[in-house]
C-alpha cells in the first residue's frame, strides 16, 4: 500500500514496505496517488480516493501486476493490525502481546482505532478497490487485443 510517512505516523513505511520502491518511482504510479493519506486516515475514513486515482492511472500488465501484489500485501498487514489491536484490547500488556503492545497501543488504540475499522478498510478493498482493479484489468486487456 503506498503510504506517506507523516509527522504523527512516522512508522507507517516500517508496517506497510513497498515491495520495490524503485520499481514504484519508474513507474509513476506514486504521482498519482492523490489525496495521500497516511494509515489513520484510511483506517478512520474507511478508504483510500488515492488508490482509486492511482489504480486510474495504470496503463499496462506490469502496472495492474504491482497494485495487485501491493493490495494482498496491505490487506494482510490489515489483517495483523485488527488482530494485534484485538488482543491488546482483551490481554492488554503481557507475555502473549510484549513485543507489540506500546506500538499497537501508541499508533491505533490511543487515536481510536478499532479492529472494526482495520475490518472496514479489508471490506473496501474487495468491493471497492479489488472491482476496480479487475475492470482496469480487463480494459488494458481488451485494448492490446484490439
Amino acid at each position: 500500500m503506498v503510504f506517506y510517512i507523516t509527522e504523527t505516523n512516522r512508522y507507517s513505511d516500517a508496517i506497510f514496505p513497498l515491495f520495490s520502491k524503485k520499481a514504484w518511482s519508474d513507474m509513476k504510479l506514486t504521482l498519482h496517488c492523490k489525496p495521500r493519506q497516511d494509515i489513520i486516515a484510511t483506517l478512520r475514513n474507511h478508504e483510500y480516493p488515492g488508490y482509486l486515482n492511482m489504480i486510474e492511472h495504470c496503463n499496462s500488465k506490469d502496472d495492474i501486476s504491482y497494485i495487485r501484489l501491493d493490495m494482498n500485501l496491505a490487506k494482510n498487514d490489515f489483517k495483523t493490525i485488527g488482530k494485534r489491536i484485538d488482543l491488546c484490547n482483551k490481554l492488554g500488556k503481557c507475555s502473549t502481546t510484549k513485543n507489540y503492545y506500546d506500538g499497537i497501543n501508541r499508533l491505533y488504540i490511543k487515536k481510536g482505532i478499532t479492529s472494526e475499522d482495520t475490518d472496514l478498510v479489508l471490506k473496501w478493498f474487495d468491493e471497492v478497490a479489488l472491482k476496480r482493479l479487475n475492470e482496469k484489468s480487463k480494459e488494458i486487456r481488451e485494448r492490446k487485443s484490439q
